[in-house]
């Protein structure tokens, strides 16, 4: 009896007691592919600043790669992490949807964004610039707190975080990130302001 324990190429070689009889075959491990997925959704509305995390159940459960990719829909309204976390950034609806990467098998949830952010106050007056920006983007308007400086691409995947002090150099080195659009956010306890920046 022959037992598949991991996809790939194997020889199995039978030989007799009796005689000097050796027989090959050798057999192709096909892996077992993802054929379903459901989510589980905490709420289909958050607010602008908040997150929540998605679960993403795979079938059969001795699926070879039970993993799945994220995506948003729209990242300017909802971002999506590797984890299945999503974060509002704007008022709005999109869709996230859990994709299989061993399989063609996706699913898809439409989470909606609201305006009001209980608990958090969006701060206008912050100015990030300059913008279009090539290797340091500074912050104006930050006057006190320890805050998390966030960047993330446009399929909400973050690239940088940092901690700072309002006392610090109030900026982010953008200078190791490659041209194109992406989204800043910095955050404390007590406000929160994402934009979309451009680097050249």
């Amino acid at each position: 009896q022959v037992r598949a324990e991991s996809p790939g190429l194997v020889t199995i070689t039978a030989a007799s007691s009796e005689e000097n009889v050796i027989a090959q075959k050798d057999l192709t491990i096909l892996p077992i592919k993802v054929t379903n997925i459901s989510l589980v959704v905490p709420s289909d509305e958050i607010d602008v600043g908040s997150s929540m995390v998605i679960q993403a159940i795979v079938s059969p459960s001795d699926a070879s790669d039970a993993s799945v990719n994220w995506i948003s829909g729209d990242a300017s309204i909802a971002m999506v992490n590797d984890q299945g976390e999503v974060t509002g950034v704007s008022p709005g609806s999109t869709t996230i949807t859990a994709k299989s990467v061993s399989s063609d098998e996706e699913r898809t949830t439409t989470v909606s964004v609201n305006k009001v952010v209980l608990g958090v106050e969006p701060i206008d007056n912050l100015v990030f610039y300059p913008n279009p920006v090539q290797d340091y983007l500074l912050i104006q308007g930050w006057e006190k707190g320890r805050s998390t400086i966030e960047v993330f691409d446009l399929d909400g995947q973050q690239l940088k975080a940092e901690r700072r002090s309002a006392i610090d150099r109030k900026g982010i080195d953008l200078s190791d990130l490659g041209p194109g659009k992406y989204f800043v956010r910095i955050s404390n306890r007590v406000m929160i302001r994402t934009i979309q920046i451009v680097k050249e």
